[in-house]
């Protein structure tokens, strides 16, 4: 790197632009390659983006529904290379679907045992006239999988909650994450039991303090390449400089952004191409509205609970104070609410969004009056869930086409588009720079 002090000129090998999980593993991985002359631009005062964690009382909440897969981290050397196995605390995952008025094991379709018996033969009758058509719009496969009924009562009201869009623009290219299986079907409809029937079945998280605590390490070493504090508020692809808000140029010979890829086209780069801001215009995200509840002391063992009733905003809670033994061991809940949005302007009012949520915890038997709530906060998050629509992975071929004839590449969560959990992020990392660097 070298500094022009009186110029406010930095140049540097690599730059990258954002200093989220993405920024982080791709520093890390430089450093294990013995490339040092790069440096991470992040535009808040702290790294970790989504994986971020925050305090109320003695117990933290995570941006995201965070949890770690245990396979994911058994199966993967350099997972644990970053992660230490030995301070995380694992635990069988715990999740049910509040439905007709009752506590169902998650996923619903595989237990519907569970359900009224009217449902249970409302269900079963359905799936032997099931379509038996392939599809490639998740509508249309759902009901392939699972028949109409189940859709009815909840794949397609949780999905339209969480996604809200037409479930026939989003693609199948993510189904796996659908637990799904003729037999298992079959086995949760007749037979009792709370099997997750999935290879995710046990999760972890770390043994004191939140989620972005499994990368504390990770940002520590990478500590002498992150500017903080630092936003891009513009690009010019064809001298290779960035500018930062506080007018310092950066000059460099690659670009690595892991910010969303729309903004990165539509607002930060300078030269304009109206081919490729018409392709991202056609992406689509989901925000989210988290509020979360510091509560006097709840005795359930639950994790995680899915809400498809619309007479709730809330599409899932999160009860982070289940997830290790630390937080299991305080005097006090927290439950973290989720809430899908486009536009913030469709939100009601807070006053409303606090009742409704109340509401629900009161449905719920986590709280029993308002007087429980000790404390509450209410984030918002622009970019949390990126889309899976049918033409997305062309849309993308495409931006990174373009982008890469300027040695710049777009990686992450939103960088690429993609709903990828932890593992998948550092796989796409480390093919990255296999192929570039």
């Amino acid at each position: 790197m070298d500094l022009q002090e009186s110029e406010k000129i930095i140049k540097v090998d690599t730059l990258i632009l954002g200093g989220g999980i993405s920024g982080v593993f791709i520093g890390v991985e430089f450093l294990q390659k013995g490339l040092h002359d790069f440096l991470i631009l992040e535009k808040e005062e702290l790294s970790g983006g989504l994986c971020r964690s925050f305090k109320i009382g003695n117990l933290y909440y995570d941006a995201g529904a965070h949890a770690l897969h245990k396979k994911a981290i058994e199966s993967s050397e350099k997972l644990q290379k970053i992660i230490d196995i030995n301070e995380l605390y694992c635990q069988k995952r715990n999740a049910s679907v509040f439905i007709f008025e009752r506590f169902i094991p998650h996923p619903l379709q595989l237990h519907l045992f569970y359900a009224p018996l009217w449902v249970r033969f409302k269900c079963f009758m359905s799936y032997l006239v099931r379509p038996r058509i392939a599809s490639n719009d998740l509508l249309n496969w759902l009901q392939t999988k699972f028949g109409k009924q189940v859709c009815k009562y909840f794949l397609f009201p949780y999905n339209e909650k969480v996604w809200k869009t037409n479930l026939k623009n989003i693609s199948v290219n993510w189904v796996s994450r659908v637990s799904s299986g003729s037999s298992k079907f079959l086995k949760g409809l007749f037979f009792s039991g709370d099997q997750n029937y999935n290879s995710n079945e046990y999760v972890c998280y770390p043994n004191i303090g939140g989620f972005e605590n499994l990368f504390l390490g990770s940002i520590e070493k990478i500590h002498d390449n992150l500017v903080v504090n630092s936003e891009v508020t513009n690009i010019d692809l064809d001298k290779k400089e960035a500018t930062t808000r506080d007018g310092k140029t950066y000059q460099y010979r690659k670009l690595v952004s892991t910010l969303p890829v729309d903004l990165l086209v539509k607002k930060l780069i300078t030269k304009k191409n109206d081919e490729i801001i018409t392709l991202v215009d056609q992406l689509e995200k989901v925000s989210t509205c988290l509020v979360t509840f510091l509560t006097t002391k709840h005795s359930t063992s639950l994790q995680r609970i899915y809400v498809p009733d619309k007479k709730y905003l809330v599409q899932r809670v999160i009860i982070n104070s289940n997830s290790s033994q630390y937080l299991k061991k305080q005097n006090e809940s927290i439950f973290s609410l989720e809430i899908s949005y486009k536009d913030k302007n469709d939100l009601p009012s807070e006053i409303a969004i606090l009742c409704n949520c109340k509401e629900l915890l009161k449905d719920l038997d986590m709280i029993r009056e308002d007087n429980d709530v000790k404390e509450y906060k209410i984030d918002f998050f622009e970019y949390m869930y990126p889309t899976q629509t049918i033409n997305l992975e062309n849309i993308i071929l495409e931006v990174k086409r373009y982008l890469e004839d300027y040695d710049c590449y777009t990686i992450g969560r939103f960088g690429s588009w993609n709903y990828a959990n932890i593992d998948g992020i550092l796989n796409e990392v480390t093919e990255l720079i296999n192929q570039k660097f």
